[in-house]
């Protein structure tokens, strides 16, 4: 065949060899578009990430987290659940601690008082419900020393979930390395040992402070389904108890763990945070306790964890605290001086201006006869050492 025949015989053929295509890519001549990777075709070490990706795309879903502590005379659990919708990034979720009456005393006041607190997420926004059903919202865009001292309450806005302070967060920096269970219906279980620093924010704020340098790992196992959707996830948090038991802390428990549930993955959530008059802004309406003058109330009705931000208001209306005094310390001294002597000398001035307030602001006082001191001095070191501060004397009604 000359080259005109087979030129002409090529040209002849091309719109077959188009047809063919096309109907390899769909029929609309488009190329076909490639298959999807499904969460446990990936590499091992991606599926984790893949899976919460997967996790997200679902859009919604209902959640339980909580965190036991285990004694042989009873169990303390503080539970939240709720629900969150990935897309808005938006979450609501009702928060329980429950403390049995057998639970050993000195480990009960670490864990704090049963109580129930709502919170919800908007954003990088949080909101507390506050006692008389309005609700005080936590500005991410609020001053970095105020977002500083209510940091325990924006732990709460997830990077994993919408509600953070969960499992989701800790899978989210696990790598895992070992290969899976297989378990019926396609799931997947996944056991893995992390570093205790990734999964100390499933620790109360005020808890997490006393566990510095935990040694050791945590374990944790975390559950998928057959489309590699995160529906449990627990670690057994017991490096954290070793440093506790250490520092004599939380002795009598013998178990502390944390679990997680995802379920109803893809259903439609509530979501009804009041707007307006209902809502007020946590940095304008917040202020710290040292900034509150003598006969001035408070109340610590904020969401936050044993903080010094409290609210202003009316000592006529329901108040937590009440300030009776305040008093400045300023010493020298050719020995060593700490910030526990400032402490110890506020107290001892803080003392006398409880003896001489007016017997209606005493009588409050929750254990009777008792106060608090807040506060704090600067320490100056030369030939011997000089210390100065401020402090603020109140009683918690």
């Amino acid at each position: 065949m000359n080259r005109s025949v087979r030129w002409r015989a090529l040209l002849a053929a091309a719109p077959l060899l188009a047809g063919a295509a096309a109907c390899q890519g769909g029929g609309d001549g488009k190329a076909a578009a490639p298959k999807e990777v499904s969460v446990y075709e990936k590499p091992l070490v991606q599926q984790f990430s893949a899976a919460l990706l997967a996790t997200s795309k679902s859009g919604s879903s209902r959640f339980v987290s909580s965190l036991e502590y285990t004694t042989h005379s009873g169990k303390a659990v503080d539970t939240t659940s709720g629900s969150q919708d990935f897309a808005h990034r938006t979450a609501q979720a009702d928060r329980t601690v429950k403390v049995p009456h057998a639970f050993p005393a000195k480990d009960a006041e670490l864990i704090g008082a049963s109580t129930r607190e709502t919170f919800a997420v908007d954003g990088q926004d949080v909101l507390y419900r506050t006692r008389n059903d309005g609700w005080l919202r936590y500005r991410s865009s609020a001053a970095h020393t105020f977002s500083e001292a209510s940091a325990d309450v924006f732990a709460h806005a997830g990077k994993s979930a919408p509600y953070g302070g969960t499992l989701a967060d800790v899978v989210r920096y696990t790598i895992p390395r070992h290969q899976p269970q297989r378990l019926d219906g396609g799931a997947r279980r996944y056991r893995e040992d992390i570093a205790p620093a990734l999964a100390v924010s499933l620790l109360p704020a005020s808890m997490s402070t006393l566990v510095p340098g935990a040694a050791g790992t945590v374990t944790v196992t975390a559950d998928f389904d057959a489309r590699g959707r995160l529906t449990h996830a627990s670690a057994d948090l017991a490096p954290f108890l070793k440093v506790l038991h250490r520092d004599h802390r939380l002795s009598k428990v013998t178990s502390l763990r944390a679990e997680y549930t995802l379920s109803r993955l893809g259903e439609k959530v509530p979501y009804t945070i009041a707007s307006g008059k209902h809502v007020a802004i946590a940095d304008k309406v917040l202020a710290d306790v040292q900034s509150l003058k003598r006969g001035r109330c408070a109340t610590n009705d904020t969401g936050l964890d044993d903080s010094m931000l409290v609210r202003p208001v009316d000592c006529g209306d329901r108040h937590d605290l009440r300030v009776f005094g305040q008093v400045s310390v300023h010493k020298s001294s050719k020995t060593t001086l700490t910030h526990d002597d400032g402490f110890a000398l506020a107290r001892q001035q803080c003392d006398q201006k409880f003896q001489s307030a007016p017997t209606a602001w005493t009588r409050e006082a929750r254990p009777r006869g008792t106060y608090d001191v807040a506060g704090s001095a600067t320490v100056s070191s030369g030939e011997g050492t000089s210390i100065d501060g401020d402090y603020t004397c109140y009683l918690t009604s």
